[in-house]
């Protein structure tokens, strides 16, 4: 197993998996557990880091230029090992960089360095994308947190939100069974910049 990378301040802790560069734990000052346990009955990931893709891409195949790559869900990034190129008491920098491996589903030079910083009781995640080629370099990047619901702070199911900066008024996509964007699109759910949790 992989040693876990740990910065922490006066309110919160984190503890981030240099394989897939994965958020494993976030702790509280009193302790408590914000992520989510992975239980296997549910689901096993705690923060997958989604890259060079995001979702099912069409016959499991990226094409370019006439070639077709294997490209698992998601893309590979939360299954390789980043390395730990810089750390402090509160933030940690982990990089992938482009191999042998990663070039038979995804032709390209690049550099995925992904900055976790604490400041206050915020842990904010930065990722940079850097093409290392001459050539356009088609990437999307993704962050899958899964965090514990309810939170360890009394409140029940129904009283938790997501709030956004910004009011997101815009149509989305559906997804279909296998995966793909659907042609259909369905109003968001941000009602006033708040996404109210329900179990479904």
């Amino acid at each position: 197993m992989t040693d876990l990378i740990t910065i922490a301040n006066d309110h919160l802790t984190a503890q981030i998996n240099p394989h897939g560069a994965e958020l494993t734990h976030l702790h509280d000052a009193d302790g408590r557990e914000l992520m989510t346990n992975a239980d296997p009955a549910f689901w096993t990931g705690h923060a997958p880091i989604l890259f060079p893709v995001v979702g099912v891409v069409n016959e499991g195949v990226i094409r370019l230029d006439g070639t077709a790559y294997p490209m698992q869900k998601h893309g590979f990034a939360r299954h390789s090992t980043f390395d730990v190129v810089a750390q402090s008491e509160t933030s940690a920098t982990f990089r992938l960089t482009d191999s042998d491996e990663t070039r038979k589903a995804y032709p390209f030079a690049f550099a995925l360095d992904l900055v976790f910083t604490l400041d206050g009781a915020t842990l904010t995640l930065k990722a940079h994308i850097h093409n290392r080629t001459d050539a356009a370099m088609p990437a999307s990047f993704g962050f899958h947190p899964a965090f514990a619901w309810p939170l360890p702070y009394g409140e029940a199911r129904a009283d938790h939100r997501i709030t956004f900066d910004a009011d997101e008024p815009g149509k989305l996509k559906a997804i279909s069974p296998d995966g793909q964007i659907a042609v259909d699109e369905r109003s968001s759910p941000v009602e006033d910049r708040v996404i109210a949790l329900r179990d479904e």
